[in-house]
């Protein structure tokens, strides 16, 4: 009977800024939990989005009825971006860290407040409006300025640029007072504070691209909890342009090696998970197999 019934409307369009947010959510579950369809989902969303919603270094918030239209917003850039982030962090193809960069110089150069700081919710070639406003406050979903203040930290570690950090340091001091004053409206936002405040932990891992011991290190990377960390993988047959502070990490007698940085210095070189969890803060019981 119930399949007999008027089906309601659905609303068929695709948003940016929330496939930015589902992008995020199933690339992090392909990490947590090894599962290659969530993969697939995250790589696959990326890829639709940047070819139906995104015009040259610029995006577009909303696709319907084989066309995209209206100027992105500052989520729709801050969302995808992050999106883009931590499917390289699951892939680690440069190539969506190289997109990230160049949506984030495009934000940057369209939606920064060069008086005040912080970004403005629409571009500077959108329609004159009363007001631009400049969101903070993280609700149902965090603000775009929120989730902005983290890619900035992000890609600061990633890119070495330190505009990048300045730009994060300037928003977190224009809404500083505001997270003291009601904390709990800014949940997203303190999170990029805490990044800030404890620099992440970045783990490097030198294998070869498929090699059995670097794919079982990187797994239990992975699975762990490890908050504020970033990870790179480097294949050592390749010749890809590092951060400074990864000049000279190499592989140990030929086995796949973890470098654990943080503070701008770099841990000695370790190869068995045993004694990376130390160096990364992770404290459950370790099982023998594991060593």
């Amino acid at each position: 009977m119930r399949e007999r019934r008027v089906k309601p409307a659905r609303d068929e369009k695709i948003l940016t800024a929330w496939n930015g947010l589902m992008i995020s959510a199933f690339a992090k579950g392909a990490e947590a939990l090894g599962e290659a369809r969530y993969r697939q989902i995250a790589v696959d969303a990326a890829r639709v989005v940047q070819r139906t919603l995104q015009r040259g270094d610029r995006l577009l918030s909303a696709y319907n009825d084989g066309g995209a239209k209206l100027n992105g917003y500052l989520d729709d850039y801050a969302f995808f971006v992050a999106g883009l982030l931590d499917v390289f962090e699951l892939v680690q193809g440069r190539d969506y860290l190289e997109a990230a960069v160049t949506l984030t110089d495009s934000m940057i150069a369209h939606f920064w407040d060069q008086d005040s700081g912080g970004f403005f919710f629409v571009s500077d070639d959108h329609e004159p409006l009363i007001v631009r406003s400049k969101p903070a406050f993280d609700g149902a979903i965090p603000s775009g300025n929120s989730v902005a203040a983290r890619n900035l930290l992000r890609l600061f570690h990633y890119t070495e640029r330190a505009e990048y950090l300045e730009r994060a340091e300037a928003l977190l001091r224009l809404f500083g007072d505001q997270m003291r004053e009601q904390p709990s409206g800014f949940a997203s936002l303190l999170c990029a504070v805490d990044l800030y405040t404890q620099n992440p932990r970045e783990i490097v891992l030198v294998a070869r691209s498929g090699s059995p011991d670097g794919e079982a290190l990187l797994q239990r990377v992975r699975q762990a909890y490890i908050p504020n960390r970033t990870l790179l993988v480097i294949d050592p047959t390749r010749n890809e342009p590092l951060p400074s502070r990864l000049d000279g990490k190499a592989q140990l007698d030929g086995m796949a090696t973890a470098y654990v940085c943080h503070n701008r210095t770099c841990s000695a070189p370790v190869t068995t998970w045993a004694s990376l969890r130390t160096l990364v803060g992770v404290t459950e019981p370790l099982d023998p197999a594991q060593m």
